[in-house]
């Protein structure tokens, strides 16, 4: 609500400017499968209809489907042009030519059940877009409640290898801290090994650093909180938990580039423009990168 149901804002390939998540999803699609225009489009946990609004944009022959567990996605869907919604997987019958998930597989307690299901609804030609979260990146992911299973590169092509899929693409997205993989079925099955033990310990090791570093920031927020009321920047998931460790009275204001998200409330507190920022008393809860780069940006580094 925060962001007026508009779609979640990212930094596209190379910076610059705020974008769609969706715009840049298809734009990455696009570069390495010009798509023809036909076929159907199936969105699992299409929500509020971002990206089938632009698909109904970028591909008008293409018919689009909607899959949600909430029935308030329904009017979204409904209202965008040769777009119909089901609540349920099993009511699509046709073979869609692109499956796409975006931050959905990390939600399902067995995904690789469900993944076995997709399978089955696909043709040889089908394609399975998952764009998913990675703490491998972004810290701030294990901080979410309702995330069943926490991916690395190699578990999920482990898995979908496994299950017969072939990996066509992995890649890097979204400021370069979420994962965008293309599936498609393969002839044959193809046995990935298991990691290494080394490669595991390398896993342990990033998730005892990434909340080492979670902790860094809440003790941060809590030194600054003691003389005053902190300033949190951005108005997301991290922002969330920052204000929960802090509490309402210890928090002042969220602040944000979203220009649609500015002038909004947050949790009761205010949206404020990310500009002429009070450094001493603003804090960063985002992941390393995107933190390390707008410090830079403030003066802080």
């Amino acid at each position: 609500p925060q962001g007026s149901e508009t779609d979640q804002k990212v930094k596209g390939r190379g910076g610059g400017a705020l974008q769609s998540r969706s715009a840049e999803l298809l734009k990455t699609f696009k570069i390495n499968y010009p798509l023809l225009d036909q076929g159907t489009w199936l969105d699992i946990g299409c929500g509020q209809g971002h990206l089938l609004r632009l698909c109904a944009q970028q591909f008008p022959g293409m018919d689009l489907v909607g899959i949600d567990a909430s029935e308030a996605s329904r009017p979204y869907i409904e209202q965008i042009e040769r777009a119909v919604f089901f609540s349920e997987l099993e009511d699509c019958e046709t073979p869609p030519s692109i499956i796409s998930m975006v931050h959905v597989l990390e939600h399902i307690p067995w995904p690789q059940e469900f993944l076995i299901g997709l399978q089955k609804l696909m043709s040889k030609h089908s394609l399975l877009l998952i764009q998913i979260p990675t703490f491998i990146r972004n810290p701030i992911d294990l901080l979410i409640y309702d995330h069943g299973t926490f991916f690395t590169e190699e578990s999920l092509g482990w898995i979908a290898n496994n299950i017969g899929f072939s990996v066509e693409s992995m890649e890097y997205v979204s400021g370069n801290k979420e994962l965008l993989v293309i599936l498609k079925k393969a002839n044959r099955r193809i046995q990935w090994m298991l990691p290494a033990k080394d490669k595991i310990e390398a896993v342990k090791k990033t998730v005892a650093s990434s909340i080492n570093y979670l902790e860094d920031i809440k003790r941060e927020a809590q030194r600054i909180s003691k003389e005053n009321h902190v300033r949190i920047f951005g108005s997301s998931i991290g922002a969330s938990w920052l204000y929960s460790e802090l509490g309402s009275e210890g928090v002042e204001c969220f602040l944000d580039q979203d220009q649609e998200r500015v002038g909004n409330t947050f949790l009761g507190k205010p949206i404020l423009p990310a500009v002429d920022i009070k450094l001493d008393r603003t804090v960063f809860p985002l992941d390393p990168a995107t933190r390390q780069r707008l410090l830079a940006v403030y003066g802080q580094v």
